[in-house]
């Protein structure tokens, strides 16, 4: 028999790769000082001299805004909360990858003060963080610190020792450098792929039915067989014979539509009871799945949504089969009676910060082949995907690129959206989030408050003077 191997050898096996690694480390940073050193000497021939050099050397000078608007706005944070993030939010804690960017960036502050000084501090606490992001250089940071200086004698401090006196304060200024941009190979696609559109709808649907169809049946004639609508009817309970069908109405016209485009796909549609409680997404989509071929490209929908040629297109160009799912941010309308203050409201989506915004928490669109859906699917729990939407699916499952950028060519009508307490926790918050902020801006809430307040305020008043 092979002798074993002596722990010398699984020794052997750790430290020469480690050693010729930091060898490679080592001479990629003396590289790194070399040019350093070569850009500084070089700027003296420049245009401005030394001052022209940007701080980090070698990194982008600080992007110069046109004008007004193009200023890039400074987020505040603590070490537990980050403030104004974004126009909707006021105050949010600190979660996930900001907390860690957060506690990186102190702790490389505090590494590199020590460096320099000896190792005479100790972390006390953040006073201010600021951080923007620039697209020619990354993140930026500004840090004011209070440190405890570990060097001071009690005769320095004063003379009773108060602890006070040892906190100094530093001001750091860090950058996070964007990384080398780099061009990702992508598999070939083509614009005449068949999209399946999968669409739920619910009674409160109803005010939407015929502009969708309507929309559909148009895309459907010009599209050459590359579309086919499923219609999945969400009962509270199915009807029984007899009963009154609250889709009897989209039923018929379902039929005329198929009546009218005789040579096209026919849509078809499915009857599914909710049984008034909540149904995780993966139950819809597997009602579709089971009866589609596996190079089946899905796109699920909802009955507000706008659809058009363009953002059709750019769904096959976006979802490649065994290479990436598309989930794109769209552009929703906010509620009109809040936003308008005279009928009629504009019939189509006015494209402008004060009519909507991009709903960033909406995961419901997605563009994915069968195939794909089915490996995701397969590869958790039942109680695994009761807890989770398509979008975390995909996540969970790893094994397939997920894209997720705005769409301005996909835009989406007012909807109550109906947040059901039944849901995961994590689904029902952010449904609730969501349902707050697709209303209208905060100036636009604001001034509907104040007319409520006036208008009540002139009825007080009057019934006072009866």
């Amino acid at each position: 028999m092979p002798s074993m191997p002596s722990s010398y050898t699984y020794k052997a096996i750790h430290v020469i790769p480690r050693y010729f690694c930091e060898v490679e480390l080592n001479s990629t940073r003396h590289q790194i000082e070399d040019m350093k050193r070569d850009i500084l000497y070089m700027s003296q021939f420049a245009p401005g001299g030394r001052d022209s050099v940007s701080w980090p050397i070698g990194v982008p000078e600080p992007y110069k805004p046109k004008n007004r608007f193009d200023v890039i706005r400074w987020d505040y944070f603590t070490e537990t909360h980050i403030f104004f993030q974004d126009d909707f939010t006021n105050v949010k804690e600190l979660i996930g990858g900001d907390k860690l960017d957060i506690q990186d960036i102190i702790k490389v502050s505090m590494e590199k003060l020590n460096e320099k000084h000896d190792n005479k501090f100790l972390y006390s606490y953040l006073i201010n963080g600021y951080r923007r992001f620039d697209p020619q250089r990354g993140m930026e940071y500004v840090l004011d610190l209070a440190l405890e200086d570990t060097s001071l004698t009690p005769q320095e401090e004063n003379i009773d020792g108060n602890y006070k006196n040892k906190i100094v304060e530093k001001r750091v200024f860090l950058v996070r450098p964007l990384g080398e941009v780099e061009v990702v190979p992508m598999p070939y696609v083509t614009e005449s792929t068949r999209i399946y559109l999968v669409l739920p709808v619910v009674a409160s649907d109803a005010d939407s039915w015929g502009l969708f169809l309507e929309t559909y049946s148009a895309l459907q004639a010009k599209s050459e067989d590359s579309l086919a609508l499923i219609l999945i009817f969400m009962y509270e309970q199915l009807p029984k014979a007899g009963e009154n069908d609250v889709f009897s109405v989209l039923k018929s016209m379902v039929g005329f539509y198929n009546d009218k485009n005789e040579n096209g796909v026919k849509t078809s549609t499915i009857s599914f009871a909710t049984n008034r409680t909540y149904v995780p997404e993966f139950r819809i989509i597997d009602l579709v799945s089971e009866h589609l071929s596996d190079d089946a490209l899905i796109l699920t929908c909802t009955m507000g949504m706008q659809l058009n040629q363009e953002m059709l297109n750019r769904v096959r160009i976006n979802t490649v089969a065994g290479w990436q799912v598309f989930f794109p941010v769209g552009f929703w309308q906010f509620k009109p009676n809040l936003v308008y203050d005279k009928k009629p409201y504009p019939t189509e989506i006015e494209f402008n910060s004060k009519a909507g915004h991009y709903d960033v928490l909406s995961y419901e669109h997605g563009s994915f082949y069968n195939s794909d859906y089915k490996a995701a699917r397969h590869s958790l729990t039942a109680s695994q995907l009761a807890n989770c939407d398509v979008y975390e699916m995909f996540v969970k499952h790893g094994n397939i690129h997920l894209f997720r950028a705005v769409e301005p060519e996909f835009k989406h009508f007012y909807m109550q959206l109906e947040c059901m307490p039944s849901s995961p926790t994590a689904l029902y918050e952010r449904c609730m989030e969501r349902k707050s902020l697709n209303l209208a801006t905060r100036a636009q809430l604001a001034k509907r408050i104040f007319q409520y307040k006036a208008k009540q305020n002139s009825a007080d008043n009057a019934h006072g003077q009866h």
